[in-house]
């Protein structure tokens, strides 16, 4: 079994943290075969995708993440707006 988002940054590993807003709008579906935008393994078609829309600044951005990625993002998200 694979796991996802040991590359979840903290801050103090140093790397470049994925930042978290509010989604427009978010889709669960198979894997597509897109990179991880927050652990960066590929989201094959087993695994569940999560596809976030953002749009910072009033650009659309469009985030992939395996369902685990997703969950770990989103509830770090939540804790930070705390």
């Amino acid at each position: 079994m694979h796991t996802h988002g040991e590359n979840i940054a903290t801050p103090d590993s140093g790397a470049q943290p994925l930042p978290y807003q509010k989604p427009l709008r978010t889709w669960a579906s198979r894997g597509t075969g897109a990179t991880c935008d927050l652990c960066n393994g590929r989201i094959h078609p087993p695994d569940i995708e999560y596809q976030v829309e953002l749009a910072p600044d009033g650009v659309t951005r469009m985030l992939h993440m395996h369902f685990l990625c997703h969950q770990r993002w989103a509830a770090e998200g939540r804790r930070r707006m705390r």
